[in-house]
């Protein structure tokens, strides 16, 4: 593995992992916000 293969890697991982956490955050405002509105 090159170093330029890893900085890679890592960059896609942190996308991934924000991308995912702004899934995970955007479902459970949904979710407060329904179980507020009853």
């Amino acid at each position: 593995m090159s170093s330029v293969e890893r900085s890679v890697e890592r960059s896609v991982e942190r996308s991934v992992e924000r991308s995912v956490e702004r899934s995970v955050e955007r479902s459970v405002e949904r979710s407060v916000e329904r179980s507020v509105e009853r």
